[in-house]
């Protein structure tokens, strides 16, 4: 990974998680294993609550970690905030634990995104449970 300081950081990469250390590892192995070319990124991994785990796992990366003191539930929302209220980057992106990512898949979403007067880039995933596509944020318009 290609780690900068603050001021040359162009893209945060925030992940919470929480007791689900397999996918959190698997996580981990697929961020190194990213296409960067030039892109600067950090990594942010936040515990939804104490997680011993978690930090020993985060501890062998170049991830940076914090964790909430206690657990808060709601989809790791207060998780997903405190990322973001430590994020350096000029942008930023959440990566849940238990998705897979393409080789190319954060260098695609800065492309999207850098160079052009948006805030939010509208994706789509494949719901195991739903069978089906779906779009990311679902009541979004455009």
């Amino acid at each position: 990974m290609h780690f900068m300081t603050a001021a040359s950081i162009q893209l945060s990469v925030i992940t919470n998680t929480w007791q689900r250390p397999k996918h959190l590892a698997g996580l981990l192995q697929q961020l190194s294993r990213q296409s960067l070319g030039g892109l600067s990124i950090e990594h942010l991994v936040i515990s939804d609550g104490l997680d011993p785990i978690a930090a020993a796992l985060v501890k062998n990366s170049t991830s940076r970690y914090f964790e909430l003191e206690a657990h808060q539930g709601c989809y790791g929302v207060a998780a997903k905030d405190l990322g973001i209220s430590r994020a350096q980057g000029e942008y930023v992106c959440l990566w849940d634990d238990d998705n897979l990512y393409e080789p190319h898949a954060l260098a695609a979403l800065y492309c999207s995104a850098s160079g052009h007067d948006i805030g939010i880039v509208q994706a789509e995933h494949w719901s195991v449970t739903n069978r089906r596509y779906v779009q990311i944020p679902r009541n979004w318009t455009g």
